[in-house]
């Protein structure tokens, strides 16, 4: 699993911008890439701190969604996501493209 490009969209007009906002700004520039398997997102922003983002896309996209992702790996053509949970972790298979937003444990040994 790996990125084969990473884009920035950066504007003054998005300053400000809530949750819906952004997440509109986001889904019209992965509709306009067009051909993707997983749009990743992080938990939640500093500046709203709601952890909506990713919900919003996947909704906006009509794509699956798994949240507080430990771990993605990709096999078979679908995503083996490792969710944190409150009693310990749950294993999604998922079919590609889908939505994933990480947890504060992903990446850690």
């Amino acid at each position: 699993l790996g990125a084969d490009e990473g884009i920035v969209l950066a504007d003054e007009v998005f300053e400000g911008s809530d949750s819906f906002i952004t997440a509109y700004i986001l889904t019209k520039a992965i509709q306009k890439i067009g051909d993707y398997e997983l749009v990743l997102c992080g938990r939640q922003a500093a500046d709203w701190d709601e952890g909506l983002v990713g919900s919003i896309i996947a909704e906006n996209l009509g794509l699956p969604l798994v949240t507080l992702a430990e771990a993605v790996d990709v096999a078979d053509g679908e995503l083996r996501v490792k969710r944190v949970t409150l009693d310990g972790y749950q294993v999604f298979a998922v079919p590609t493209p889908a939505v994933v937003t990480v947890s504060n444990e992903v990446g850690q040994p």
